[in-house]
C-alpha cells in the first residue's frame, strides 16, 4: 500500500524524475553545506555518495533554485535534501574528486603540545613527510596546515589511525564537506564517522583565519 503523500512545500516545484534524470540534471551542480548552507564544495556533486538513487527508478522531487528534496515515490520516505548551485565557486576544482597526487619529500617543523600536570610543554622537531607536488615539482601541500593538523591529531588522540598520508591529503585539498573528506587518500567513510567533522571544523577554522588575515593585509596595504 502506497503512503499518503505530503503536500508540495511552499516555494518548491514538484517533479517526478528517474534517477538518471536527477543525476543528469545535477551533473554540473556544486553542493551547498554548513548550518545555513552558506558554503559550497570545491568539486561537482558525486552521486556515488548518494547510493539510494537508482537510475531506472522514479522519484518525487521538490526543487527550487537553491534546494532539492528527493523522496521515494512509493513510500514518500525522504531520501536526500541538499542545497546546490549551478555556478562554479572561485575555488572550484576539476572533476568530482581530487586527482591522484604526486608525492615528493619535504621536512616540516612540527610543534607538538603535550599536556603534563596542566602545563603545556612545547617540543619542536623536524620530520620528513611525503607531501604532494604539482607536475613541476612545486609543493602544493600547505605545510603550515600540515603542522597544525599533526598537532591536532596528537592532542585529540582519536580512536582511529590517522596516517601521514591522510594528514598530507587534508593539508593539500582542505576538505570542507563529507564528500570532499571521504574522497581523499588515506581517508574514507570509517574515518569520517569517527573524527571527520572535527577535522573539517579545524580546517575550516584555519581557512577562515587565513582569509581574514589576507583581507586585513590588503586593507592595510592600501
Amino acid at each position: 500500500m502506497k503512503a499518503v503523500k505530503r503536500p508540495v512545500y511552499n516555494g518548491y516545484k514538484e517533479e517526478y524524475m528517474t534517477g538518471r534524470e536527477i543525476i543528469e540534471k545535477f551533473s554540473n551542480a556544486y553542493e551547498r553545506f554548513g548550518k545555513h548552507h552558506e558554503r559550497i564544495t570545491a568539486y561537482k556533486m558525486d552521486w556515488a555518495y548518494k547510493p539510494r538513487i537508482k537510475p531506472e527508478k522514479t522519484y518525487r522531487v521538490f526543487i527550487n533554485d537553491v534546494f532539492c528534496g528527493i523522496f521515494d515515490n512509493d513510500t514518500d520516505e525522504s531520501l536526500y535534501f541538499f542545497g546546490y548551485t549551478m555556478v562554479p565557486p572561485p575555488w572550484a576544482k576539476e572533476g568530482k574528486k581530487p586527482p591522484k597526487p604526486n608525492y615528493c619529500s619535504a621536512y616540516i617543523d612540527k610543534t607538538v603540545y603535550r599536556y603534563i600536570d596542566d602545563d603545556i610543554v612545547e617540543i619542536v622537531e623536524k620530520e620528513p613527510f611525503q607531501v604532494i607536488c604539482d607536475e613541476n615539482g612545486v609543493i602544493t601541500t600547505d605545510l603550515v596546515l600540515l603542522k597544525y593538523l599533526y598537532d591536532f591529531r596528537f592532542i585529540k588522540r582519536f580512536p582511529v589511525m590517522i596516517t601521514k598520508k591522510a594528514l598530507v591529503s587534508m593539508a593539500t585539498f582542505k576538505p570542507l564537506s563529507k564528500e570532499e573528506f571521504v574522497n581523499l587518500d588515506g581517508l574514507g567513510e570509517g574515518t569520517y564517522r569517527v573524527c571527520g567533522e572535527e577535522f573539517i571544523k579545524a580546517i575550516r577554522s584555519y581557512v577562515n583565519y587565513c582569509e581574514n588575515n589576507s583581507e586585513k593585509s590588503e586593507i592595510e596595504n592600501k
